[in-house]
């Protein structure tokens, strides 16, 4: 991405999954526009292969690749009153940022009929699936003896083998809001879940929606990079 620096390698093993929501205030993408995004993206430029109707949602979906290492899955949701980016499994993280600024510029054809008061919220989401053995024991974890010995306050020794946290933060206006999971993972508890999600509820009404957008990827990125050598390095078995 344009202005953004991969301070560091993303523990990856396989299975992260990355995720670019915008949300507007209306149904303001109309069934044209959708099917100018799609003309574009499936048709004119290949970029995905398989377009379809996900009827849980009742979103238009462009698909590209099975989901192996050799065929990653990148994915356009469209609906009437938001957009959301998806790749998973095996798609590297600077790969995410590429693709994620290039489509961006695919969806200019959206983002010049939107003004940036229609948005409602934009938030990225980046799920870290680890196998259970390679997550520490809280015990072996020594910036959590403080609160390991809070919470034995009231909860046996034996209770504290496995245990999920989930964090919110956010600043005074209103604008920020950054939250973490830990615990479980979705499938099997062979697997630990680590989630980072940060959301924009307020936008900069002077700048066109792309630059609010690229602005937020380009945040959410350093509070990640902070995120995972601050804390995810620490939960992770070298």
């Amino acid at each position: 991405m344009n202005g953004v620096k991969t301070i560091l390698k993303i523990i990856d093993f396989g299975k992260n999954t990355y995720q670019y929501e915008i949300d507007f205030r209306f149904d303001c993408i109309s069934t044209a526009t959708v099917r100018r995004i799609v003309d574009n993206l499936l048709i004119s430029k290949k970029r995905f292969s398989v377009v379809a109707k996900e009827e849980s949602t009742n979103q238009t979906v462009l698909t590209e690749g099975q989901g192996t290492p050799q065929s990653p899955v990148f994915q356009v949701k469209i609906g009437l009153d938001k957009i959301l980016l998806w790749t998973g499994w095996n798609v590297p993280y600077e790969k995410w940022q590429q693709w994620r600024s290039s489509v961006f510029a695919d969806l200019q054809v959206l983002t010049q009929e939107i003004q940036t008061e229609m948005v409602l919220a934009c938030a990225s989401q980046y799920a870290f699936i680890v196998p259970a053995d390679k997550l520490k024991h809280g015990n072996q974890i020594p910036e959590l003896a403080p609160v390991r010995a809070f919470y034995a306050r009231a909860v046996p020794e034996e209770l504290l083998e496995r245990y999920n946290a989930f964090l919110a933060f956010g600043d005074t206006s209103g604008k920020e809001a950054l939250s973490f999971y830990v615990g479980p993972g979705p499938q099997t508890p062979d697997e630990g879940n680590i989630t980072f999600n940060f959301r924009w509820n307020t936008f900069d009404k002077n700048i066109k929606l792309e630059q609010n957008l690229l602005a937020h990827a380009a945040r959410s990125d350093r509070l990640l990079e902070l995120f995972h050598a601050g804390l995810l390095s620490l939960l992770i078995k070298s």
